[in-house]
Protein backbone atom coordinates (compact mmCIF):
# COMPACT_ATOMS: atom_id res chain seq x y z
CA UNK A 1 0.00 0.00 0.00
CA UNK A 2 1.44 3.17 -1.29
CA UNK A 3 0.63 6.37 1.34
CA UNK A 4 1.08 9.73 0.73
CA UNK A 5 3.24 9.42 -2.74
CA UNK A 6 3.42 12.22 -5.62
CA UNK A 7 4.88 9.89 -8.45
CA UNK A 8 5.37 11.57 -11.65
CA UNK A 9 7.16 11.86 -14.72
CA UNK A 10 7.65 15.41 -16.56
CA UNK A 11 8.28 15.32 -20.46
CA UNK A 12 9.34 18.07 -22.71
CA UNK A 13 9.48 18.24 -26.41
CA UNK A 14 13.38 18.90 -26.81
CA UNK A 15 14.86 17.13 -30.25
CA UNK A 16 16.18 13.70 -30.11
CA UNK A 17 19.76 13.22 -29.71
CA UNK A 18 20.86 11.56 -32.61
CA UNK A 19 21.94 8.10 -32.22
CA UNK A 20 25.36 6.91 -32.96
CA UNK A 21 25.76 3.52 -32.25
CA UNK A 22 24.43 1.27 -35.41
CA UNK A 23 23.03 -0.83 -32.67
CA UNK A 24 20.57 1.69 -31.78
CA UNK A 25 19.33 2.43 -35.00
CA UNK A 26 16.39 0.05 -34.63
CA UNK A 27 14.86 1.83 -31.13
CA UNK A 28 11.78 4.30 -31.46
CA UNK A 29 12.64 8.06 -30.55
CA UNK A 30 11.32 8.54 -27.35
CA UNK A 31 10.13 11.92 -25.60
CA UNK A 32 12.34 12.68 -22.65
CA UNK A 33 11.20 11.35 -19.73
CA UNK A 34 12.22 12.67 -15.76
CA UNK A 35 11.01 10.60 -13.03
CA UNK A 36 10.60 12.04 -9.70
CA UNK A 37 9.12 11.27 -6.61
CA UNK A 38 8.16 12.88 -3.20
CA UNK A 39 7.43 11.79 0.33
CA UNK A 40 6.56 8.23 -1.16
CA UNK A 41 5.66 5.54 1.64
CA UNK A 42 5.08 1.63 1.22
CA UNK A 43 3.12 -0.46 3.55
CA UNK A 44 2.71 -4.23 3.22
CA UNK A 45 0.64 -7.03 5.38
CA UNK A 46 3.06 -9.24 7.36
CA UNK A 47 2.39 -11.45 9.99
CA UNK A 48 4.58 -11.31 13.39
CA UNK A 49 3.89 -14.23 16.45
CA UNK A 50 0.63 -14.94 14.34
CA UNK A 51 -0.52 -11.55 14.41
CA UNK A 52 -1.25 -9.50 11.49
CA UNK A 53 0.68 -6.27 11.56
CA UNK A 54 1.44 -3.53 9.18
CA UNK A 55 5.71 -3.44 8.12
CA UNK A 56 6.28 0.18 6.14
CA UNK A 57 9.19 -0.93 3.72
CA UNK A 58 9.59 2.77 2.49
CA UNK A 59 10.08 5.53 4.95
CA UNK A 60 8.71 8.63 3.27
CA UNK A 61 11.81 8.99 0.46
CA UNK A 62 12.03 11.29 -2.04
CA UNK A 63 14.32 11.99 -5.86
CA UNK A 64 14.38 12.12 -9.08
CA UNK A 65 15.61 10.09 -11.95
CA UNK A 66 16.79 12.24 -15.13
CA UNK A 67 16.52 11.33 -18.51
CA UNK A 68 19.75 10.55 -20.35
CA UNK A 69 21.26 8.92 -16.98
CA UNK A 70 21.84 5.79 -16.21
CA UNK A 71 21.04 5.44 -12.23
CA UNK A 72 21.96 2.02 -10.20
CA UNK A 73 19.71 1.81 -6.71
CA UNK A 74 21.77 0.44 -4.19
CA UNK A 75 21.60 -0.76 -0.63
CA UNK A 76 21.76 -3.81 1.68
CA UNK A 77 19.45 -6.59 1.21
CA UNK A 78 15.80 -5.89 2.22
CA UNK A 79 16.14 -1.90 2.10
CA UNK A 80 13.60 -1.74 -0.09
CA UNK A 81 15.61 -1.53 -3.57
CA UNK A 82 12.83 -3.81 -5.69
CA UNK A 83 10.18 -2.18 -3.88
CA UNK A 84 11.19 1.61 -5.16
CA UNK A 85 11.68 0.15 -8.58
CA UNK A 86 8.69 -1.93 -9.10
CA UNK A 87 10.75 -3.86 -11.48
CA UNK A 88 12.09 -7.27 -10.95
CA UNK A 89 15.17 -7.92 -9.57
CA UNK A 90 18.19 -10.26 -8.58
CA UNK A 91 18.57 -12.13 -11.89
CA UNK A 92 20.75 -14.46 -11.85
CA UNK A 93 22.99 -15.98 -15.05
CA UNK A 94 25.02 -12.70 -15.54
CA UNK A 95 28.85 -13.37 -14.91
CA UNK A 96 31.20 -10.07 -14.52
CA UNK A 97 31.86 -9.87 -18.38
CA UNK A 98 27.77 -10.09 -19.50
CA UNK A 99 26.97 -7.97 -16.60
CA UNK A 100 29.12 -5.37 -17.87
CA UNK A 101 28.47 -5.39 -21.76
CA UNK A 102 24.55 -5.77 -20.08
CA UNK A 103 25.41 -1.84 -18.28
CA UNK A 104 27.03 -0.29 -21.35
CA UNK A 105 24.27 -0.90 -23.36
CA UNK A 106 22.02 0.42 -20.84
CA UNK A 107 24.42 3.82 -20.39
CA UNK A 108 24.76 3.63 -24.48
CA UNK A 109 20.60 3.76 -24.77
CA UNK A 110 20.36 6.64 -22.25
CA UNK A 111 22.97 8.86 -23.07
CA UNK A 112 22.51 8.05 -27.03
CA UNK A 113 18.37 7.76 -26.70
CA UNK A 114 17.83 9.95 -23.88
CA UNK A 115 15.72 7.16 -22.13
CA UNK A 116 15.58 6.91 -18.23
CA UNK A 117 17.15 3.95 -17.33
CA UNK A 118 17.22 2.95 -13.28
CA UNK A 119 17.94 -0.54 -12.03
CA UNK A 120 19.12 -2.35 -8.98
CA UNK A 121 22.36 -2.72 -8.34
CA UNK A 122 24.67 -5.80 -5.90
CA UNK A 123 27.75 -6.26 -4.80
CA UNK A 124 29.66 -4.21 -8.23
CA UNK A 125 33.62 -3.60 -8.89
CA UNK A 126 34.50 -0.32 -9.11
CA UNK A 127 34.96 0.00 -12.80
CA UNK A 128 31.34 -1.13 -12.92
CA UNK A 129 30.05 1.06 -10.22
CA UNK A 130 32.06 4.22 -11.90
CA UNK A 131 29.89 3.62 -15.29
CA UNK A 132 26.48 4.62 -13.60
CA UNK A 133 25.31 8.53 -13.56
CA UNK A 134 23.92 8.28 -10.55
CA UNK A 135 23.76 6.33 -7.59
CA UNK A 136 20.41 5.79 -5.18
CA UNK A 137 21.46 4.34 -1.78
CA UNK A 138 18.70 3.21 0.15
CA UNK A 139 19.48 2.20 3.95
CA UNK A 140 15.87 0.25 5.78
CA UNK A 141 13.83 1.93 3.32
CA UNK A 142 15.12 5.71 3.43
CA UNK A 143 17.79 7.42 0.97
CA UNK A 144 21.09 8.02 2.38
CA UNK A 145 22.96 9.22 -0.51
CA UNK A 146 21.71 10.45 -4.10
CA UNK A 147 24.58 11.52 -6.39
CA UNK A 148 27.39 10.81 -8.77
CA UNK A 149 29.34 7.76 -8.22
CA UNK A 150 32.42 9.71 -7.97
CA UNK A 151 31.18 12.22 -5.21
CA UNK A 152 30.30 8.94 -2.92
CA UNK A 153 33.70 9.41 -0.80
CA UNK A 154 33.70 13.35 -0.57
CA UNK A 155 30.44 13.34 0.59
CA UNK A 156 30.31 10.59 3.30
CA UNK A 157 33.96 12.30 4.14
CA UNK A 158 31.93 15.99 4.95
CA UNK A 159 29.92 13.89 7.22
CA UNK A 160 33.09 12.70 8.72
CA UNK A 161 32.53 9.16 7.14
CA UNK A 162 36.23 8.17 5.69
CA UNK A 163 36.66 5.60 3.20
CA UNK A 164 39.51 3.46 4.04
CA UNK A 165 42.25 3.79 1.55
CA UNK A 166 42.37 1.28 -2.01
CA UNK A 167 38.55 0.58 -1.07
CA UNK A 168 36.15 -0.17 -3.07
CA UNK A 169 33.62 2.85 -2.91
CA UNK A 170 30.87 0.64 -3.32
CA UNK A 171 31.96 -1.76 -1.38
CA UNK A 172 32.00 1.09 1.46
CA UNK A 173 28.53 2.60 0.55
CA UNK A 174 26.58 -0.80 1.13
CA UNK A 175 28.85 -0.98 4.77
CA UNK A 176 27.71 2.42 5.80
CA UNK A 177 24.10 1.20 4.58
CA UNK A 178 24.10 -1.65 6.70
CA UNK A 179 25.48 -0.20 10.03
CA UNK A 180 28.84 -1.00 9.70
CA UNK A 181 29.82 2.88 10.70
CA UNK A 182 27.59 2.96 13.50
CA UNK A 183 23.44 3.81 13.50
CA UNK A 184 24.14 7.10 14.97
CA UNK A 185 25.72 7.85 11.31
CA UNK A 186 22.92 6.69 9.47
CA UNK A 187 20.55 8.62 11.66
CA UNK A 188 22.07 11.84 10.48
CA UNK A 189 22.32 10.52 6.80
CA UNK A 190 18.56 10.40 7.08
CA UNK A 191 17.81 13.37 8.55
CA UNK A 192 19.79 15.36 6.19
CA UNK A 193 17.34 14.01 4.08
CA UNK A 194 17.83 14.16 -0.20
CA UNK A 195 20.86 14.39 -2.77
CA UNK A 196 19.65 15.72 -5.81
CA UNK A 197 22.52 15.65 -8.55
CA UNK A 198 21.83 19.26 -9.98
CA UNK A 199 25.57 19.19 -11.65
CA UNK A 200 25.60 16.76 -14.51
CA UNK A 201 27.42 13.80 -13.43
CA UNK A 202 30.20 16.11 -11.77
CA UNK A 203 28.70 16.91 -8.58
CA UNK A 204 26.06 17.36 -6.04
CA UNK A 205 24.11 19.13 -3.69
CA UNK A 206 22.06 18.82 -0.47
CA UNK A 207 18.84 20.45 -0.53
CA UNK A 208 15.94 20.03 2.47
CA UNK A 209 12.32 18.81 2.03
CA UNK A 210 10.88 22.32 1.73
CA UNK A 211 13.14 22.69 -1.53
CA UNK A 212 12.14 20.18 -3.56
CA UNK A 213 9.89 22.83 -6.02
CA UNK A 214 12.73 25.18 -6.21
CA UNK A 215 15.55 22.30 -7.54
CA UNK A 216 13.21 21.33 -10.08
CA UNK A 217 12.84 24.32 -11.54
CA UNK A 218 16.78 24.58 -11.54
CA UNK A 219 16.49 21.64 -13.60
CA UNK A 220 13.74 22.77 -16.13
CA UNK A 221 16.07 26.31 -16.60
CA UNK A 222 19.24 24.37 -16.91
CA UNK A 223 17.38 22.00 -19.95
CA UNK A 224 15.97 25.67 -21.54
CA UNK A 225 19.54 26.92 -21.34
CA UNK A 226 20.71 24.30 -23.26
CA UNK A 227 18.13 23.94 -25.99
CA UNK A 228 18.65 27.66 -26.12
CA UNK A 229 14.60 27.59 -26.23
CA UNK A 230 11.50 27.68 -24.37
CA UNK A 231 10.37 24.16 -23.66
CA UNK A 232 6.85 23.54 -22.65
CA UNK A 233 6.33 21.13 -20.14
CA UNK A 234 3.56 18.29 -19.02
CA UNK A 235 3.20 16.50 -15.92
CA UNK A 236 0.82 14.03 -16.28
CA UNK A 237 0.34 10.18 -13.99
CA UNK A 238 1.90 7.42 -15.68
CA UNK A 239 -0.64 5.66 -18.22
CA UNK A 240 -0.57 2.32 -19.59
CA UNK A 241 -0.15 1.67 -23.48
CA UNK A 242 -4.06 1.00 -24.82
CA UNK A 243 -5.71 -2.43 -24.89
CA UNK A 244 -4.67 -3.81 -28.75
CA UNK A 245 -1.54 -2.42 -27.74
CA UNK A 246 -0.56 -4.80 -24.76
CA UNK A 247 -2.62 -7.50 -26.00
CA UNK A 248 -0.11 -7.21 -29.21
CA UNK A 249 3.22 -6.77 -27.46
CA UNK A 250 1.94 -9.65 -24.69
CA UNK A 251 0.94 -12.15 -27.11
CA UNK A 252 3.86 -11.77 -29.57
CA UNK A 253 6.17 -12.30 -26.06
CA UNK A 254 4.23 -15.69 -25.52
CA UNK A 255 4.84 -16.77 -28.99
CA UNK A 256 9.15 -15.74 -28.36
CA UNK A 257 8.78 -17.57 -25.06
CA UNK A 258 7.46 -20.90 -27.27
CA UNK A 259 10.07 -20.53 -30.07
CA UNK A 260 12.79 -20.33 -27.55
CA UNK A 261 11.82 -23.20 -26.01
CA UNK A 262 10.73 -25.44 -29.07
CA UNK A 263 10.91 -28.66 -26.86
CA UNK A 264 7.93 -28.29 -25.04
CA UNK A 265 5.72 -27.83 -28.05
CA UNK A 266 7.20 -30.25 -29.88
CA UNK A 267 7.28 -33.13 -27.04
CA UNK A 268 3.47 -32.01 -27.14
CA UNK A 269 2.68 -32.63 -30.41
CA UNK A 270 5.05 -35.78 -30.39
CA UNK A 271 2.72 -37.21 -27.63
CA UNK A 272 -0.48 -36.61 -29.48
CA UNK A 273 0.73 -38.31 -32.87
CA UNK A 274 2.45 -41.25 -30.65
CA UNK A 275 -0.85 -41.95 -28.35
CA UNK A 276 -2.99 -41.56 -31.78
CA UNK A 277 -0.77 -44.37 -33.50
CA UNK A 278 -1.23 -46.55 -30.81
CA UNK A 279 -5.24 -46.00 -29.93
CA UNK A 280 -5.66 -46.64 -33.71
CA UNK A 281 -3.87 -49.84 -33.56
CA UNK A 282 -5.46 -50.83 -30.42
CA UNK A 283 -9.03 -50.33 -31.92
CA UNK A 284 -8.02 -51.08 -35.94
CA UNK A 285 -11.44 -50.70 -38.09
CA UNK A 286 -14.26 -50.78 -35.15
CA UNK A 287 -15.42 -47.83 -36.54
CA UNK A 288 -17.65 -49.07 -39.22
CA UNK A 289 -18.18 -52.93 -37.91
CA UNK A 290 -21.27 -53.40 -36.24
CA UNK A 291 -19.62 -56.72 -33.94
CA UNK A 292 -17.35 -54.32 -32.65
CA UNK A 293 -19.87 -51.31 -31.54
CA UNK A 294 -18.91 -51.81 -27.84
CA UNK A 295 -15.25 -51.57 -28.36
CA UNK A 296 -15.12 -48.55 -30.40
CA UNK A 297 -17.42 -46.56 -27.70
CA UNK A 298 -14.49 -47.39 -25.01
CA UNK A 299 -12.13 -46.12 -28.23
CA UNK A 300 -14.26 -42.95 -28.12
CA UNK A 301 -14.23 -42.27 -24.43
CA UNK A 302 -10.41 -42.98 -24.09
CA UNK A 303 -9.76 -40.31 -26.72
CA UNK A 304 -12.59 -37.94 -24.94
CA UNK A 305 -9.99 -38.72 -21.48
CA UNK A 306 -6.83 -38.42 -23.08
CA UNK A 307 -7.60 -34.91 -24.86
CA UNK A 308 -9.16 -33.98 -21.30
CA UNK A 309 -6.39 -34.69 -19.83
CA UNK A 310 -3.88 -33.38 -22.22
CA UNK A 311 -5.64 -30.10 -22.08
CA UNK A 312 -5.47 -29.69 -18.15
CA UNK A 313 -2.44 -30.87 -17.57
CA UNK A 314 -0.50 -28.43 -19.57
CA UNK A 315 -1.79 -25.47 -17.99
CA UNK A 316 -2.44 -26.66 -14.41
CA UNK A 317 1.46 -26.79 -13.89
CA UNK A 318 2.49 -23.97 -15.83
CA UNK A 319 0.22 -21.28 -15.08
CA UNK A 320 1.01 -21.53 -11.20
CA UNK A 321 4.77 -20.81 -12.20
CA UNK A 322 4.00 -17.69 -14.43
CA UNK A 323 1.31 -15.99 -11.44
CA UNK A 324 4.59 -14.59 -9.80
CA UNK A 325 5.71 -12.97 -12.60
CA UNK A 326 1.94 -11.56 -13.81
CA UNK A 327 1.95 -10.64 -9.99
CA UNK A 328 4.85 -7.99 -10.24
CA UNK A 329 3.99 -7.25 -13.46
CA UNK A 330 0.50 -6.17 -12.88
CA UNK A 331 1.49 -4.27 -9.85
CA UNK A 332 4.16 -2.30 -11.56
CA UNK A 333 1.35 -1.16 -14.51
CA UNK A 334 2.28 -2.76 -17.37
CA UNK A 335 -0.71 -4.24 -18.58
CA UNK A 336 -4.58 -4.86 -17.29
CA UNK A 337 -5.30 -8.42 -16.29
CA UNK A 338 -7.86 -9.02 -19.15
CA UNK A 339 -5.12 -7.95 -21.72
CA UNK A 340 -2.63 -10.78 -20.10
CA UNK A 341 -5.72 -13.47 -19.99
CA UNK A 342 -6.77 -12.59 -23.63
CA UNK A 343 -3.01 -12.80 -25.09
CA UNK A 344 -2.42 -15.92 -23.07
CA UNK A 345 -5.75 -17.80 -24.84
CA UNK A 346 -4.50 -16.18 -28.22
CA UNK A 347 -1.62 -18.85 -28.18
CA UNK A 348 -2.85 -21.63 -25.95
CA UNK A 349 -6.25 -22.04 -27.99
CA UNK A 350 -4.67 -22.57 -31.11
CA UNK A 351 -1.51 -24.59 -29.91
CA UNK A 352 -3.99 -26.69 -28.32
CA UNK A 353 -6.50 -27.05 -31.48
CA UNK A 354 -3.24 -27.86 -32.97
CA UNK A 355 -2.56 -31.17 -30.83
CA UNK A 356 -5.84 -32.00 -30.28
CA UNK A 357 -5.74 -32.53 -34.66
CA UNK A 358 -3.03 -34.58 -34.72
CA UNK A 359 -4.55 -36.85 -32.64
CA UNK A 360 -7.78 -36.85 -33.97
CA UNK A 361 -7.05 -36.99 -38.26
CA UNK A 362 -5.25 -40.17 -37.77
CA UNK A 363 -7.29 -41.96 -35.29
CA UNK A 364 -10.55 -41.39 -36.94
CA UNK A 365 -9.13 -42.92 -39.89
CA UNK A 366 -7.23 -45.81 -38.94
CA UNK A 367 -10.14 -47.02 -36.69
CA UNK A 368 -12.29 -46.60 -40.02
CA UNK A 369 -15.01 -44.54 -39.16
CA UNK A 370 -17.50 -43.53 -41.18
CA UNK A 371 -16.03 -41.36 -44.33
CA UNK A 372 -19.01 -38.52 -44.50
CA UNK A 373 -17.66 -35.36 -43.55
CA UNK A 374 -20.06 -34.49 -40.70
CA UNK A 375 -19.52 -36.82 -38.92
CA UNK A 376 -15.63 -36.38 -38.78
CA UNK A 377 -16.72 -32.39 -38.40
CA UNK A 378 -18.84 -33.17 -35.23
CA UNK A 379 -16.35 -35.70 -34.33
CA UNK A 380 -13.55 -33.16 -34.17
CA UNK A 381 -15.60 -30.23 -33.03
CA UNK A 382 -16.67 -31.99 -29.97
CA UNK A 383 -13.15 -33.39 -28.93
CA UNK A 384 -11.27 -29.90 -29.52
CA UNK A 385 -14.26 -27.71 -27.45
CA UNK A 386 -13.93 -30.84 -25.02
CA UNK A 387 -10.47 -30.15 -24.27
CA UNK A 388 -10.31 -26.55 -24.37
CA UNK A 389 -12.98 -26.35 -21.82
CA UNK A 390 -10.83 -29.15 -19.91
CA UNK A 391 -7.65 -26.48 -20.54
CA UNK A 392 -10.40 -23.75 -18.51
CA UNK A 393 -10.54 -25.76 -15.81
CA UNK A 394 -6.48 -25.72 -15.95
CA UNK A 395 -6.28 -22.63 -15.73
CA UNK A 396 -8.92 -22.26 -12.80
CA UNK A 397 -7.27 -24.73 -10.86
CA UNK A 398 -3.97 -23.20 -11.48
CA UNK A 399 -5.16 -19.74 -10.21
CA UNK A 400 -6.79 -20.78 -6.95
CA UNK A 401 -4.44 -23.42 -5.91
CA UNK A 402 -1.12 -24.29 -5.33
CA UNK A 403 0.88 -26.13 -7.76
CA UNK A 404 1.15 -29.22 -5.33
CA UNK A 405 -2.49 -28.89 -4.43
CA UNK A 406 -3.75 -28.37 -7.97
CA UNK A 407 -1.98 -30.97 -9.89
CA UNK A 408 -4.01 -33.12 -7.40
CA UNK A 409 -7.60 -31.73 -7.30
CA UNK A 410 -7.44 -31.15 -11.04
CA UNK A 411 -7.52 -34.81 -12.15
CA UNK A 412 -9.70 -36.15 -9.25
CA UNK A 413 -12.16 -33.51 -10.64
CA UNK A 414 -11.84 -34.87 -14.23
CA UNK A 415 -12.00 -38.38 -13.00
CA UNK A 416 -15.13 -37.90 -11.06
CA UNK A 417 -16.86 -36.05 -14.26
CA UNK A 418 -15.99 -39.02 -16.57
CA UNK A 419 -17.43 -41.44 -14.89
CA UNK A 420 -20.99 -40.20 -16.11
CA UNK A 421 -22.18 -41.37 -19.31
CA UNK A 422 -20.11 -44.16 -19.52
CA UNK A 423 -19.53 -46.15 -16.42
CA UNK A 424 -23.15 -45.74 -15.20
CA UNK A 425 -26.37 -45.31 -17.31
CA UNK A 426 -28.65 -42.39 -16.03
CA UNK A 427 -31.42 -44.94 -15.23
CA UNK A 428 -28.89 -46.48 -12.40
CA UNK A 429 -27.37 -43.00 -11.13
CA UNK A 430 -29.10 -42.47 -7.55
CA UNK A 431 -31.16 -39.08 -7.13
CA UNK A 432 -28.28 -37.41 -5.28
CA UNK A 433 -25.56 -37.62 -8.27
CA UNK A 434 -28.21 -36.47 -10.74
CA UNK A 435 -26.90 -32.57 -10.86
CA UNK A 436 -23.39 -34.47 -11.45
CA UNK A 437 -24.63 -36.01 -14.24
CA UNK A 438 -26.52 -32.73 -16.25
CA UNK A 439 -22.79 -30.76 -14.87
CA UNK A 440 -20.18 -33.13 -16.42
CA UNK A 441 -19.01 -31.56 -19.70
CA UNK A 442 -17.12 -34.76 -20.20
CA UNK A 443 -20.66 -36.34 -20.55
CA UNK A 444 -21.81 -34.44 -22.84
CA UNK A 445 -18.78 -34.57 -25.30
CA UNK A 446 -19.35 -38.27 -24.88
CA UNK A 447 -22.43 -38.41 -25.70
CA UNK A 448 -22.96 -36.30 -28.74
CA UNK A 449 -20.09 -37.76 -30.30
CA UNK A 450 -21.24 -41.41 -30.30
CA UNK A 451 -24.38 -39.54 -31.47
CA UNK A 452 -22.79 -38.21 -33.90
CA UNK A 453 -21.35 -41.41 -35.35
CA UNK A 454 -24.32 -43.83 -35.01
CA UNK A 455 -26.91 -41.23 -35.30
CA UNK A 456 -28.02 -38.49 -37.52
CA UNK A 457 -30.22 -41.42 -39.45
CA UNK A 458 -27.10 -43.95 -39.86
CA UNK A 459 -27.86 -46.89 -42.06
CA UNK A 460 -27.29 -50.65 -41.20
CA UNK A 461 -23.40 -51.78 -40.13
CA UNK A 462 -21.99 -54.17 -41.93
CA UNK A 463 -21.40 -57.04 -39.69
CA UNK A 464 -17.91 -59.05 -39.47
CA UNK A 465 -19.19 -62.20 -37.48
CA UNK A 466 -21.15 -64.17 -39.39
CA UNK A 467 -23.36 -66.04 -36.68
CA UNK A 468 -25.02 -62.33 -34.91
CA UNK A 469 -24.70 -58.84 -34.69
CA UNK A 470 -26.31 -57.47 -31.87
CA UNK A 471 -25.99 -53.68 -32.74
CA UNK A 472 -26.57 -54.26 -36.54
CA UNK A 473 -28.70 -51.14 -36.45
CA UNK A 474 -27.13 -48.29 -34.45
CA UNK A 475 -30.64 -46.82 -33.32
CA UNK A 476 -30.54 -50.30 -31.11
CA UNK A 477 -27.30 -49.11 -29.97
CA UNK A 478 -28.10 -45.61 -28.91
CA UNK A 479 -31.68 -46.62 -27.48
CA UNK A 480 -29.64 -48.66 -24.96
CA UNK A 481 -27.25 -46.62 -23.72
CA UNK A 482 -29.69 -43.96 -23.51
CA UNK A 483 -28.32 -41.65 -26.28
CA UNK A 484 -31.21 -41.58 -28.25
CA UNK A 485 -32.48 -38.65 -27.26
CA UNK A 486 -29.46 -36.25 -27.41
CA UNK A 487 -29.59 -32.98 -28.71
CA UNK A 488 -25.86 -32.26 -29.86
CA UNK A 489 -26.65 -28.74 -30.53
CA UNK A 490 -27.89 -28.09 -26.94
CA UNK A 491 -24.89 -29.90 -25.66
CA UNK A 492 -22.41 -28.31 -27.32
CA UNK A 493 -24.05 -24.54 -26.52
CA UNK A 494 -23.51 -26.25 -22.57
CA UNK A 495 -19.80 -27.23 -23.72
CA UNK A 496 -19.22 -23.49 -24.80
CA UNK A 497 -20.88 -21.58 -21.77
CA UNK A 498 -19.17 -24.00 -19.52
CA UNK A 499 -15.77 -22.89 -20.79
CA UNK A 500 -16.74 -19.79 -20.91
CA UNK A 501 -18.15 -19.62 -17.52
CA UNK A 502 -14.78 -21.10 -16.29
CA UNK A 503 -12.57 -18.04 -17.90
CA UNK A 504 -14.69 -15.77 -16.36
CA UNK A 505 -14.38 -17.01 -13.08
CA UNK A 506 -10.58 -17.49 -13.32
CA UNK A 507 -10.35 -14.05 -14.24
CA UNK A 508 -12.54 -12.88 -11.42
CA UNK A 509 -10.30 -14.95 -9.31
CA UNK A 510 -7.25 -14.00 -10.29
CA UNK A 511 -8.40 -9.95 -10.35
CA UNK A 512 -8.99 -10.55 -6.35
CA UNK A 513 -5.64 -12.28 -6.14
CA UNK A 514 -4.20 -9.24 -7.59
CA UNK A 515 -5.82 -6.64 -5.81
CA UNK A 516 -6.42 -7.97 -2.25
CA UNK A 517 -4.61 -5.86 0.19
Amino acid sequence: MVDHAKCHRTENNNEEVQTTGRALQSFPKKPEVHLSFESLTYTVNTYINLKKVKKEILHGIGGSFRSGQLTAVMGPSGCGKSTLLNVLAGYSGLDSQSCSQFVSLMAELAHNQSRTMVCTLHQPSALLFEKFDQVYALSSGRCIYQGPPSSVIPYFAERLVVCPPYHNPADFLIEVAIGEYGTDVLVGLFDTTKITNTNGRNGYHTICDEDHEEIELEIRQEDNNTNDEQSLYKTELLKKPPFYVQIYHLYFRNVTMYKRNKTNLLLRIAAHLAVALIMSYMYLGVGNDAAQVLANMKFVYGSNLFLVYTGLMAVIVSFPLEYMILKREHFNGWYTLFSYFISVLLVEIPLQTLCCLVYIVPAYAITGQSLELVRFGYFAVFLTVTSLTSQSVGFLCGATMPLKMSVFVGPVFVVLLSVFGFAIRFPDIPSMYVWLHHFSFIRASFQSILYSLYGLDRGVLPCSDEMYCHYKNPVKFLTEMEFARVNIYSEFFYLCSFLLCTYVLTTTVIWYRLNKR
